[in-house]
C-alpha cells in the first residue's frame, strides 16, 4: 500500500505557506479534535472529488482539524496538486486546518474486493477498516456539493452505532432487501450511503472483507441492487442513527425540485450515472442543482465543469406531461409543474450566488 501525506503545514505539491501561517495552523491543530473524512476516486471522478472535499472544508465550523484521506484509484499528479492547492485556499480563507493523504491500496487488498463492471472502486469503502486505524470516519462520495457541512454526522454519533446516515428517498429497507429467505423488517429506515459516518471498529467485528465476500457469494450481484449500499443497510439495519435529510440531499425527482428553496442548508448529492462534469446538457428537473454546481466550480476555480445548457427536448416533455396529467392525475401533474416553476426562478437564484454563499457563514 502506497500513501503520500500532504498537510497545510508543509510545502509539498507546490504549497509554500508563510512561517507565521505554519505556526498558527500548528497551534490550532493541537487544540482541535480531529475529524477524519475519506473519499474514493479515479481520474474520471477527479472533478467531483475536488468539489466534494473543497466544499466540505469550506463549510466547516472551525471546531475540528480535518484529516482528509483519498483512496486513490488512479489520480494524476496534476489532480493531487490541484486538490491540495484548492484546499489550502479554503483553509487560508476560513481558518480550518487540514491534512491530506492519498492512499493507493495494494493489489492484494484490491483482489479481495468484489468487482463491478471490472472495477473495485464501488466496494472500496470496505477496505477502510483494514487499512485505517481510526475508530470512525466520515465517508464522502465524490459527487456532492456541500452547503450545510458534514460535521453533524460526527456530532450526532454516540460512539456505538455502526452508522450515522440520512434516509434515502426509498425510505424503508424493504425496498432494497437482498435476502429472499427472510422477510425484510417492517418500517426500518433505509439510508443513502453516499455521505455517512462509518464506525470502523464495528466494521472490523461485523463486516470485514471476508464477510463482504460471503454476502456477495450468498446473494449474488443481481440481488445487491445498490452494491455496497445494499450490504451496509442489510448488516446495520435497526442500529443506525438517522440525521436530517438536509445532510445528504439526494437528487431524486422530488428532492431535485425542492433545491430551489433549500439549497443554502443542504448537501446536494448528484446521484445517477451522468455527473455534472461529464455533460453540459441537463434535463429539466436537475437544471437548478446543476446551475449551483457550475457556479460553485467557478468560485472554487475547479476546471472541467461547463456552463449548463437546458435540454430543450426534455423540457418539451415536461411541459406536455404537466398539461396531460392536469385532469387525469393532478398529483403527478404537480410534479411537472413544480419543475417548470423552479426553472422560472433561475434568474432569482443566480442573483444570490455571490462567492460568500460558498463558504461558511
Amino acid at each position: 500500500m502506497k500513501d503520500k501525506m500532504i498537510t497545510n503545514q508543509d510545502s509539498e505539491m507546490g504549497c509554500t505557506p508563510q512561517d507565521s501561517d505554519i505556526k498558527l495552523s500548528l497551534k490550532k491543530s493541537e487544540n482541535l479534535e480531529t475529524l477524519t473524512v475519506v473519499s474514493c476516486a479515479n481520474e474520471k471522478f477527479s472533478c467531483g472529488l475536488v468539489m466534494s472535499m473543497v466544499s466540505a472544508l469550506a463549510h466547516s465550523s472551525g471546531e475540528f482539524f480535518y484529516e482528509l484521506i483519498v483512496l486513490d484509484g488512479g489520480l494524476s499528479e496534476a489532480t493531487r496538486m490541484s486538490l491540495n492547492l484548492k484546499l489550502q485556499d479554503v483553509s487560508n480563507r476560513i481558518g480550518t486546518p487540514f491534512s491530506l493523504k492519498f492512499i493507493s491500496p495494494s493489489k492484494e487488498s484490491i483482489d479481495k474486493l468484489p468487482k463491478r463492471v471490472g472495477s473495485w472502486m464501488t466496494y472500496a469503502r470496505f477496505l477502510l477498516a483494514e487499512i485505517l486505524p481510526q475508530k470512525a470516519v466520515i465517508y464522502l462520495d465524490s459527487d456532492i456539493l456541500c452547503f450545510r457541512g458534514i460535521e453533524e454526522f460526527y456530532t450526532s454519533w454516540d460512539n456505538v452505532a455502526p452508522i450515522v446516515a440520512s434516509r434515502d428517498p426509498k425510505q424503508t429497507i424493504d425496498k432494497d432487501w437482498p435476502d429472499e429467505a427472510n422477510e425484510a423488517p417492517k418500517g426500518v429506515m433505509y439510508f443513502n450511503a453516499g455521505l455517512i459516518l462509518l464506525n470502523l471498529d464495528w466494521m472490523r467485528c461485523n463486516l470485514p472483507l471476508a464477510k463482504v465476500e460471503e454476502l456477495v457469494a450468498k446473494f449474488g450481484m443481481d440481488r445487491l441492487k445498490f452494491h455496497d449500499q445494499t450490504i451496509l443497510n442489510y448488516m446495520s439495519h435497526g442500529k443506525v442513527i438517522e440525521v436530517a435529510r438536509e445532510n445528504n440531499w439526494v437528487l431524486a425527482t422530488e428532492y431535485a425540485m425542492q433545491v430551489i428553496d433549500n439549497w443554502q442548508s443542504v448537501n446536494i448529492h448528484y446521484v445517477g450515472r451522468v455527473k455534472p462534469w461529464l455533460r453540459q446538457k441537463t434535463e429539466a428537473r436537475r437544471f437548478i442543482p446543476e446551475v449551483l454546481y457550475f457556479q460553485a466550480s467557478k468560485v472554487y476555480c475547479i476546471d472541467g465543469v461547463k456552463e449548463r445548457v437546458l435540454d430543450e427536448q426534455d423540457l418539451k416533455v415536461v411541459r406536455n406531461k404537466a398539461r396531460f396529467y392536469k385532469w387525469l392525475k393532478p398529483t403527478r401533474a404537480r410534479t411537472y409543474q413544480s419543475v417548470l416553476k423552479s426553472l422560472s426562478r433561475q434568474v432569482e437564484l443566480e442573483s444570490k450566488l455571490t462567492s460568500d454563499v460558498f463558504y461558511r457563514r
